[in-house]
């Protein structure tokens, strides 16, 4: 009781931090740190619906200057989109062959690049220029169509860029990229981020 209680408030404070007052300002901000923090709030339930996660995080990326809300935000989607595209394909039903999520990071060319990775049904090439079109959805069920849309506005707001591919071994891919900050401010390594 002690450690799920220990956990429950670990996670009311990450969400209290994602809403706090002045995240939603652009900052400079660890891109590591957010991913870690966004994902450790969905790894129980990944976890009850038999979803691997697996982080492969650059440990010295360079900062960037962004809203951390608004890029939790574009990352909490990108995951649970994801997750709802494995849900729809049944393979968490599968025992041969175990449904993954792996989100990366990496620099770039003056950018910081982060990849959201499933492998789900993948999307299909007609509509791959069209997925962050505004009311655009493959979730007929209780898909809006404005969770891609808002990623693009937001990463675009922040000097960056955003598309969707699908894996050579089958599944999607969602990449972003913001430019690294001014001053180009590396950080400490971060350590275990595969939880």
């Amino acid at each position: 009781m002690e450690k799920a209680f220990g956990s429950i408030g670990n996670i009311t404070r990450k969400l209290l931090d994602l809403n706090r007052p002045g995240l939603g300002d652009r900052q400079i901000m660890d891109l590591n740190k957010v991913v870690v923090d966004v994902t450790a709030l969905m790894r129980s339930h990944l976890r009850r619906n038999r979803v691997r996660l697996e982080l492969q995080l650059e440990p010295q990326l360079p900062r960037i200057e962004a809203s951390p809300q608004q890029i939790s935000q574009v990352i909490l989607n990108l995951v649970n989109n994801s997750m709802q595209a494995l849900e729809s394909d049944n393979v968490m039903a599968d025992d041969s062959h175990r449904a993954g999520i792996d989100v990366r990071t990496y620099g770039d060319n003056g950018h910081v690049i982060i990849e959201v990775a499933d492998n789900g049904p993948g999307i299909d090439p007609d509509e791959l220029e069209t997925v962050f079109d505004l009311f655009y959805t493959s979730n007929k069920s209780d898909g809006m169509g404005i969770g891609l849309s808002l990623c693009r506005s937001i990463i675009e707001q922040n000097g960056g860029w955003i598309k969707a591919c699908n894996r050579r071994t089958g599944g999607a891919v969602f990449k972003f990229a913001l430019p690294v900050a001014r001053d180009g401010g590396m950080h400490e390594a971060l350590q275990d981020f595969t939880g």
